[in-house]
């Protein structure tokens, strides 16, 4: 028995893993929260959005509602995984201070 996942949810879970690789790398670099959530919902859209257009050869006329919305949702998963590292005191998500 094979479960069909549909297309849009492929997307959802890949903005997503992207996001977290991004805000790993970004956490790597400052362990300031604001810079590492805007940072990666930023990098992920641009990446969302030169990926679809070197796909389609063309810009798509929702191109700013879909870097607008990519952008939020990257957030939302980098700041989830932010609140979870530091909730759970894992100390590659503190800082240096905090940490011991």
């Amino acid at each position: 028995m094979e479960i069909e996942i549909p297309r849009y949810v492929v997307a959802y879970i890949v903005v997503a893993i992207v996001a977290v690789s991004i805000s790993l790398g970004l956490l790597r670099v400052t362990k300031i929260a604001a810079v590492v959530t805007i940072g990666a919902g930023l990098i992920t859209a641009v990446l969302y959005l030169s990926f679809a257009r070197f796909s389609t050869g063309y810009w798509d006329k929702f191109a700013a509602i879909s870097f607008f919305f990519v952008g939020v949702y990257a957030c939302a998963v980098s700041f989830a995984l932010l609140f979870i590292g530091r909730l759970f005191r894992w100390p590659f998500f503190l800082g240096k201070k905090t940490s011991s």
